[in-house]
């Protein structure tokens, strides 16, 4: 253990060995080089004391100690202490508890006790469940741990932290007519604290619990800290964070305004105020229906360009938020905890509600990451299709949460339609069962409806013996399936797929109001947007002599036909188009040259495993072009999907 500290000693030097801590690790951003930070590492359960980390200076030296300490060393974890507990008791008594005690509370006669009766101290350093108070009437506001007194209509407390301790919330907290506290319940944090679970997703939706609909105006507002103490790799997941929600809810515009350095979150909340103001002067009666979401990603600290609260509150007045009017405006402020965030600063920033939270510390960059996959409620992402999980980590299913098993694959296109191939029934007439995922959901009875020209033996007396057009059908379920929100979890929850000519597509693509099927069936452009080279087959250019994949009666007008050369790409059941995370369905397999399938040899994981062809033979998928079949899929999914107008 090596001493430090003092009221004469200088800065450390930039010797490595200078630049330690007993039982721990270090961490640097950029080495011994002048900016570089060094981060203290510390074993679960502990956190580095007194500070998380140092600043190499221009000088060659570290950033000082705090002057009253002479030692760096890891401490142990712990939970603040109860402060007391009115009109009841409480045990046991500390003035902090290590993790893993239990707090239990009762009341005195006549009080009801309101908020958890137990509570775990958590390895983050937080009580688990809400904070318990015990009440004489349900008219009266629970009595609160708080300097001042009093529970009835329209008192006031104010609450204050232990030393060492951050207050995230509101400082005061006023009585209101409905028997509840107003502002955000307050808690006391220390360094060491971090959000381990990111347990409550943004709420972008009314009091009354409205969610938005698509047709409903959310502007939503990213502001990423550039400044030298975030350093440049956070920087880089702050906007790989970014993006996920970006890619997620299928923004529309998006404008990047550069990376320009600098700790001044006044003028980037003013920036904020700027753009507000101008879509006001536009949008003008329609203003009033905007909600806006503002998401800030810092360590706190501003060291320049005055007060942040002052552009908040410039916000809060022209967003015109009252009582009435407070889910119009959230501000939602994260932070690193590899970073020396200043909690107090953040929380000043930060939105103040009666049961939400709007201060998050991730335990590092990839937490911070993960906790904006799933950011959003799920319940807001239920009528957006082809949307899944393309993460390094996602098992097939969950890459493909659209896909069912029915005697061959087919696609979930809706909460009750599966669409596939007619050709899967070919010799099942009535009996077979849809499976949904690896975790089974079986459907044992459905209705199937297949395209009414569609006849594989249409052909005999040419000599085909199989004829596939308009191989497509339908598979309505007997109980609709229930969509996942949140993707990025073990568990699989299924999503639909994005059809053409449908609204869903057109977010999928970012189209603009107005957009037509036909905008949706320039074949070109489409698999342009989605990076795909695939051909389409048109029979007026197709000369049957020089194209051997034209073959008389076999191949038909608006089919696509993909020419594979790697076997991961032979796609088995349906034709996707996939871009920016989503997926668009646009062609249904009828018949292929090849079958990397057909030894059906399973992998440890169960999945079928791929056989390669020969490198002098190149495979060959021929699809049903949906755009092809879109009088047949409107009449049958008219009531089940929205379709765009043909033209």
């Amino acid at each position: 253990m090596e001493p430090e500290g003092g009221a004469s000693q200088a800065p450390f030097s930039l010797a490595p060995q200078a630049a330690s801590i007993q039982g721990g690790d270090i961490s640097l951003s950029d080495g011994y080089h002048p900016g570089s930070i060094l981060t203290f590492v510390c074993p679960a359960g502990t956190y580095p004391y007194p500070i998380p980390s140092r600043v190499c200076q221009p000088d060659g030296r570290w950033t000082p100690m705090p002057r009253a300490t002479r030692f760096r060393l890891p401490l142990y974890i712990r939970c603040p202490g109860q402060m007391s507990f009115e009109n009841g008791f409480f045990i046991p008594r500390r003035t902090f508890h290590p993790i893993g005690d239990i707090l239990s509370f009762q009341c005195s006669d006549g009080y009801q006790l309101l908020g958890s009766s137990q509570r775990y101290c958590q390895p983050n350093g937080q009580w688990n469940g809400t904070s318990p108070s015990g009440t004489a009437s349900p008219w009266l506001c629970p009595r609160a741990i708080a300097t001042g007194k009093g529970n009835r209509l329209g008192d006031r407390i104010s609450f204050q932290c232990q030393t060492n301790l951050d207050l995230i919330g509101s400082s005061q907290r006023v009585c209101m007519l409905d028997g509840e506290w107003s502002d955000t319940q307050p808690s006391c944090r220390g360094m060491h604290f971090k959000d381990t679970l990111f347990f409550q997703r943004v709420r972008l939706h009314d009091p009354q619990g409205h969610l938005l609909s698509f047709n409903s105006f959310l502007y939503v507002y990213f502001l990423l800290d550039a400044s030298h103490s975030v350093t440049e790799p956070n920087f880089s997941i702050f906007k790989d964070a970014v993006s996920q929600i970006i890619i997620r809810v299928s923004f529309s515009h998006f404008a990047d305004h550069g990376n320009a350095t600098g700790t001044n979150i006044h003028a980037a909340l003013n920036a904020v105020y700027q753009m507000m103001i101008n879509e006001e002067r536009i949008m003008k009666d329609e203003w009033n229906k905007v909600r806006h979401a503002i998401i800030l990603l810092t360590d706190g600290k501003s060291n320049l360009g005055g007060s942040p609260k002052i552009a908040v509150s410039h916000i809060e007045e022209l967003v015109n938020v009252r009582n009435n009017r407070k889910d119009y405006l959230d501000i939602y402020v994260f932070g690193i905890g590899n970073l020396d965030v200043e909690l107090s600063a953040m929380n000043e920033i930060a939105s103040k509600k009666p049961g939400e939270r709007h201060v998050f510390v991730m335990k590092n960059p990839q937490e911070l990451k993960n906790a904006f996959e799933d950011l959003l409620d799920p319940r807001v992402l239920e009528d957006i299709c082809g949307l899944a999980n393309y993460s390094d980590s996602a098992r097939w299913d969950q890459k493909n949460p659209w896909h069912v098993d029915s005697t061959c694959r087919g696609a979930l296109i809706s909460n009750t339609w599966v669409l596939t191939a007619a050709h899967c029934f070919n010799h099942l007439k009535n009996n077979w069962i849809v499976v949904l995922g690896k975790i089974l959901h079986f459907f044992k009875k459905s209705i199937r409806i297949d395209h009414e020209l569609y006849n594989i033996r249409a052909k005999t007396a040419q000599g085909i013996q199989e004829f596939y057009d308009y191989d497509i059908s339908l598979i309505e379920l007997e109980k609709p399936v229930t969509f996942g929100g949140r993707i990025r979890y073990c568990v699989f929850l299924p999503r639909p797929i994005c059809l053409p000519c449908t609204e869903g597509a057109s977010r999928a693509l970012k189209k603009k109001p107005g957009t037509t099927c036909r905008d949706h069936g320039k074949h070109t452009r489409l698999l342009h947007t989605f990076n795909v080279s695939t051909p389409v087959i048109d029979l007026l250019n197709c000369g049957f002599l020089q194209h051997p994949m034209c073959v008389s009666g076999a191949i038909q007008k608006g089919m696509i036909y993909a020419n594979v050369s790697n076997i991961d790409d032979v796609v088995t059941d349906r034709f996707l188009c996939s871009g920016e995370d989503k997926s668009l369905e646009v062609g249904v397999i009828s018949w292929g040259t090849y079958d990397p399938c057909a030894k059906k040899n399973k992998n440890n994981n169960g999945e079928i495993i791929r056989d390669r062809p020969s490198k002098e033979y190149k495979p060959r998928d021929f699809y049903i072009s949906l755009f092809q079949v879109q009088d047949w899929l409107r009449k049958h999914l008219n009531n089940s999907l929205k379709f765009i107008p043909m033209q």
